[in-house]
């Protein structure tokens, strides 16, 4: 009975996290259009964060060698 009430809390939690983000993409496209681009340099920031770390340990290919 825990486990699943644990589940069900973290899948829910999850969930949560992953609507937040589209309303924030969502959001950025929206104001964008508008003449405001600070949502779309902080989407770009975090995306290319992420993409230097996956390089960095190695889970992208390297383009220099």
């Amino acid at each position: 009975m825990i486990n699943e009430l644990n589940r069900t809390f973290t899948e829910v939690a999850v969930m949560h996290i992953l609507v937040f983000i589209l309303i924030f993409v969502v959001g950025s496209i929206i104001a964008a259009c508008d003449g405001d681009y600070s949502g779309i340099a902080a989407i770009d920031i975090f995306v290319g964060f992420f993409v230097l770390l996956l390089q960095y340990y190695g889970y992208l290919p390297s383009l220099f060698y």
